[in-house]
Formats: C-alpha cells, sequence, structure tokens
C-alpha cells in the first residue's frame, strides 16, 4: 500500500540525504525513501523486527515535518479525523506520515494519507464529503515541506471554519484566531513566541485560508496584515464607493434618476470589446485576481478549466466564504464569464481559448462522457439561466466600474484617433508615411493655390 520510488533527495534547507531503505511490518515489506536516523524512529514505532540494511553514516539533522507526524501517529490517536479507519481486529496501526519526497512527487502513499484528513476538510466547509479543488491538498503539501504537520494543519484549518463562524465580523480578529490556535494542542511548534515571530504566525495563517478559500495567494493584501479577516477581504475587494462614477448611458442614467436608485455598474463588456480597446487581458490562476486592471492596459482573467469551473459553481456553500463575506465570489465570475464571452460561442469559443482563459484537458475528455469546453460552458450557462441570476456585481463591482470607465475613455473620438494612427504607423509604416507624405503636398498644393488666386486679386 505504502509505495514510492527510489530516489535520493538532497534537502534544500537542511541538507539531509535520503537514501533507499526497505523494512518488515506486520502489515509487509515495504519500500521508503529516508534518512538512516529516521529508520530508527521509523523502527521504535512500527511492530515486527527490522529488514536488512546496508550500513550508512548517521545523520543527526531529522525534519520537525517527520518527527511531529510520526509522533502524533503513534501516540495521539485523539486528533485523527476517523480513528477506526486504522484500528480495526486485525490490530493495524494508523499508517505513518509520508517523507518529502512523497509530497514532492504526489506519490501514492501521500494521496492515500491526506486523504482521510481532506474529507474532513470537506465535511467542514461543506457539510459533506465534497470534492476539495487541488489547491487545498496543494496547501497541505506546501505545509507539510516547510515543517508543519499536516494534521495539525487540518485541525487548525477546521479550527478556523468554527471561529469564523461563530462570531461576527468585528469580532473575527485575526489576533483573536491566533490566540485560539496557541493555546491548542495543534500549535505548531516551529511557531512558538520564542522562535518564529509574529509575521511568521500570520504567514501561517494566511496558509491555511488560502487552503480553505481555493486562494493561489494572499500575498499583496496583507501588508499590513489587516485587524480582521472581513478587512482582509475589504482590501482584496474594496467596496463600491457611494460617489463614484458609472459609466452608463443618457436613457440609462435618467430612469436611474427617476426612481431614486444609485446606479450600479454592472457586466456589460466582453472579451473582444477589451481587444478592439486595445486592453491586454492576462489569464491568472489567482481567483481574486479576476478583472483587476493595473490603471494602464493590462486586465487579468480568473482561467476556467472544469476543475475551477465546478469550485466556483458551489462556492457560495463555502463555510470559511461565506462567514467572511467572500461567498458571493464565485457567482460573479460565472457571470462575468456570460458576458465575457458574448457572441464568441458562435465561433466555438476561439478567442477566450486562444487567449488562454479556458483550459482544456484532453486527457480527461478521453476519460469522460463530456469533455471540459460542455462543462465548463454548460456550468456558465446554467448560472446564467437561473432565476437567482443578478448581471450586478457585488465584491467585484469596483473593478466593473474601473473597467468601464475606462472603455468609456478609450472610445473617445480624440483618443481613438491617437490610437489609431499609432497603430497604423506601427503596423504599415510604409503606408502611414506615404499617407503623410501625401497630406502634406495636398496641403502645400492648397496653399499654392491660395497664393496664385490672391495674387491675381491684388493685380
Amino acid at each position: 500500500m505504502w509505495l514510492s520510488d527510489s530516489v535520493y533527495l538532497h534537502h534544500r534547507r537542511c541538507g539531509v540525504v535520503h537514501t533507499n531503505r526497505h523494512y518488515t511490518t506486520n502489515m509487509g515489506t515495504h519500500r521508503t525513501s529516508t534518512s538512516s536516523t529516521q529508520l530508527e524512529v521509523h523502527m521504535s514505532t512500527r511492530s515486527g523486527p527490522p529488514g536488512p540494511t546496508t550500513s550508512t553514516p548517521a545523520i543527526t539533522t531529522i525534519e520537525n515535518s517527520h518527527v511531529h507526524d510520526l509522533a502524533d501517529a503513534t501516540e495521539n490517536h485523539d486528533s485523527d479525523p476517523d480513528p477506526e479507519k486504522w484500528s480495526n481486529s486485525s490490530g493495524l496501526s494508523r499508517p505513518l506520515s509520508p517523507f518529502d519526497v512523497d509530497v514532492a512527487q504526489n506519490s501514492l502513499s501521500w494521496r492515500t494519507y491526506i486523504e482521510p484528513l481532506l474529507t474532513r476538510i470537506a465535511k467542514k466547509l461543506y457539510g459533506s464529503d465534497a470534492d476539495l479543488p487541488s489547491m487545498t491538498s496543494g496547501t497541505l503539501g506546501y505545509l507539510k515541506l516547510e515543517g508543519y504537520s499536516a494534521r495539525d494543519s487540518t485541525d487548525n484549518m477546521c479550527a478556523f471554519v468554527d471561529y469564523v463562524r461563530a462570531r461576527s465580523w468585528s469580532e473575527q480578529t485575526v489576533d483573536g484566531f491566533l490566540g485560539t490556535l496557541q493555546i491548542g494542542s495543534h500549535w505548531p511548534s516551529k511557531l512558538s513566541l520564542s522562535i518564529a515571530t509574529q509575521d511568521d504566525r500570520l504567514q501561517y495563517v494566511w496558509l491555511l485560508l488560502e487552503g480553505l478559500l481555493a486562494v493561489l495567494s494572499f500575498k499583496d493584501y496583507t501588508s499590513p496584515p489587516p485587524s480582521t479577516f472581513p478587512e482582509l477581504v475589504s482590501t482584496v475587494f474594496p467596496p463600491f464607493p457611494h460617489n463614484a462614477s458609472v459609466s452608463r448611458s443618457w436613457i440609462a442614467f435618467i430612469l436611474s434618476f427617476c426612481r431614486g436608485v444609485r446606479p450600479q455598474p454592472s457586466f456589460s463588456f466582453t472579451a473582444r470589446q477589451l481587444i478592439e480597446e486595445d486592453l491586454v487581458i492576462e489569464p491568472t490562476k489567482n481567483m481574486i485576481e479576476h478583472l483587476k486592471f493595473d490603471g494602464k492596459k493590462t486586465v487579468q482573467v480568473f482561467i476556467l478549466d472544469r476543475d475551477s469551473a465546478r469550485v466556483l459553481m458551489d462556492y457560495h456553500n463555502n463555510a470559511a466564504s461565506k462567514a467572511i463575506g467572500m461567498g458571493n465570489l464565485g457567482n460573479e465570475i460565472l457571470q462575468s464569464y456570460h458576458t465575457l464571452i458574448g457572441d464568441d460561442y458562435q465561433k466555438i469559443y476561439e478567442l477566450l481559448i486562444s487567449l488562454g482563459l479556458f483550459k482544456i484537458d484532453h486527457d480527461a475528455e478521453r476519460n469522460s462522457a463530456f469533455d471540459d469546453m460542455t462543462i465548463i460552458t454548460g456550468i456558465i450557462r446554467l448560472f446564467h439561466n437561473s432565476p437567482n441570476f443578478d448581471p450586478q456585481p457585488r465584491l467585484l463591482a469596483t473593478r466593473v466600474n474601473a473597467l468601464q470607465n475606462e472603455l468609456h475613455r478609450r472610445r473617445h473620438w480624440y483618443n481613438r484617433l491617437r490610437r489609431d494612427i499609432h497603430r497604423q504607423k506601427k503596423e504599415q509604416p510604409w503606408m502611414f508615411w506615404g499617407a503623410v507624405l501625401a497630406a502634406f503636398f495636398g496641403f502645400c498644393t492648397v496653399v499654392q493655390t491660395i497664393v496664385s488666386v490672391w495674387a491675381l486679386v491684388l493685380v
């Protein structure tokens, strides 16, 4: 059951070289990658005599994550998400934590090890055994490689969900959550007050949050660190200001004024319109960067594949995202995509595929009844045809309004003339300078004609 390839791993942080060993347990003969010191720890925690080994110099450096998970696997059975899964009539003990090489290679032993951990997180987030995004398992793997116990990280993720669900927005303080974790039994020893800094502890919290929300990174929004978790959401998605100008037609503006309703931005531009106005669409894997405009010419758009589309479809049921005010993000991204597609569906989505916004896995297409394109576009149409469809964004309102104002500015005749001249000069320089020369000679001809007529009048 526990298999891994024969690998020599040079640990970049500690300089530990892992070699291959064989040992025998009550579950059979297994093969793993471990150092000699780590092998002795394993032998002391498993039943059955050790198998044959070759003599190697003892290496005294043992990674914190290995020792922590080994101790957790042999002593602390109360923290197991499903203790009965690993203890039955045959007397089998809970599996030991895989090594870093297994995590890096995403081996069978690592995937099997975290399966009950992911099941526990899924039940905490969605109330059922749902499929979690790869971002969650990737976060557990990253934390494991950084020296944190995977089981402790799972317990702390579940503790975060309980913490924010039991409190109002103003009470969901970051320091309060840190204090709750520090008095618990699953707080990492490497983050103790005498060793780590406050920035290290905050970084650990942001990593937990990224795994729960399927976010690639909050790094650009945590300096300075927010005091509450809803404040972090407000930093990522600034609320739409009451005095902001909304680029709309005069008819829509008059109707809104007569009804006494403040104008709100809405999804109204397609990807083709952004390209035509000389804006650059940059695909991103970070969902919180969707429709982010850099103020110059680059617009980031979240990449859709079958997994990310499913995550967005069920994002409003994520307990962590709902508790901190971020639950509507999945709906808004899918709604914006329906507008971004526009009439491109008539051309089989050629533009969005060429821009890299639709990520198609042809291997998955061969192994399922539906291809990725059918699943992605089907989910988008499902949300658009839903009676609860709302074309007006909430979290993305400020970004949508900024893009609409930029499009309105670029569509002004003077800006469009300058842009067309610059494009013509860049793409067809001979035609451009030929037209300039022709215009110059034409101007000279007109001047000469006027001078000749004026001379005749004076004579």
